[in-house]
């Protein structure tokens, strides 16, 4: 990346982004160093954040749902290239940290919600693996159906922890099942108390924010990832959660957002199912940009933000998302 700026390759390319779609991806805002969960789910701290957003202020028109479904169905002749700011998960602290930001900057997002997490004091699948990992009685693990050993200690640990969740996303073997080795694996240990686990959102947050004119999506009742479940079971969740939401928000629900969103996650009939259920507009999390006319309005790509990404770095991400794609 530096040779690239020396030479003004990448502010080149930034003025001359073409009018396509730039989708960005956030899960959590805060010090990741400060959880005892899953720090990979931090995107960027408060101040990161701000600094993004001015970024992307200055270079493109930002889009709310409803926008872009008609951008999607109608085309779009604009010339400026348009950002939708993204959130996946619903942790709280899209609402206590990032939502104020977004309000005093006057930027639109959209925030993709598990209704089964919303208000609720429980871990998401990757939480418990990082805190079982975090809080192993050994100093290595080995998994069935994973390369290894792998390391527990703590100069190593954050690696093992991503090795490990990408692991589990990847394998054909059920979450449910693969979670229950990694704590056969860690000695049997598992969080006890919910006082300090990470809270998510609850309906009187997410309503404040859709108030303040903040998009609603679903992310799936129980963020299983689609691929693994049957036909039936992915219309479950998909229908589930956008009638738990129509119902508490008393609106349509338009896009949903596939858990975890990678090649294995989700695949053309999820995209069909979701149409069918009723959403006009899908989110994967394939990294790239999209060019109109959108070729598919229930696939639409994001650029994922990483823990530590600055300004210079989100900018080459979106001149050349196959280069700085990691």
């Amino acid at each position: 990346m530096c040779a690239l700026s020396a030479v003004g390759v990448i502010n080149l390319r930034w003025h001359f982004l073409p009018p396509a779609l730039y989708v960005f991806n956030y899960h959590r805002v805060g010090n990741r160093d400060e959880c005892g969960y899953n720090r990979n789910l931090f995107s960027c701290t408060v101040e990161q954040f701000r600094e993004h957003l001015v970024v992307l202020k200055d270079r493109f028109d930002f889009v709310t749902i409803d926008r872009l479904a008609d951008f999607a169905r109608h085309g779009y002749a604009g010339r400026r290239p348009l950002a939708l700011v993204t959130f996946d998960d619903g942790y709280a602290d899209n609402y206590l940290l990032a939502f104020p930001v977004l309000k005093q900057m006057e930027v639109p997002a959209v925030f993709f919600l598990p209704t089964e997490y919303i208000g609720a004091r429980r871990l998401l699948w990757s939480d418990e693996i990082a805190w079982m990992l975090r809080n192993s009685r050994h100093s290595t693990i080995t998994l069935p159906y994973a390369p290894g050993p792998y390391s527990l200690a703590a100069e190593r640990l954050e690696r093992t922890i991503r090795d490990i969740l990408r692991h589990v996303r990847r394998c054909p073997v059920p979450i449910a099942e693969q979670v229950d080795q990694i704590r056969l694996a860690c000695g049997g240990a598992s969080p006890d108390s919910d006082d300090d686990r990470p809270p998510f959102m609850n309906w009187e947050q997410v309503r404040e924010m859709r108030s303040a004119g903040m998009d609603i999506g679903s992310h799936t009742h129980s963020h299983t990832p689609l691929a693994r479940l049957t036909p039936d079971q992915q219309r479950t969740e998909l229908g589930t959660s956008r009638a738990v939401l129509e119902s508490e928000l008393r609106e349509p629900i338009r896009a949903v957002a596939y858990p975890v969103g990678d090649h294995t996650a989700y695949t053309a009939e999820t995209c069909r199912i979701a149409r069918e259920v009723g959403y006009e507009l899908g989110f994967n999390f394939q990294r790239h940009t999209n060019r109109f006319p959108v070729h598919d309005a229930l696939d639409i790509g994001r650029l994922a933000v990483d823990y530590g990404t600055c300004t210079a770095r989100l900018m080459a991400r979106v001149c050349f998302p196959k280069v700085f794609s990691n």
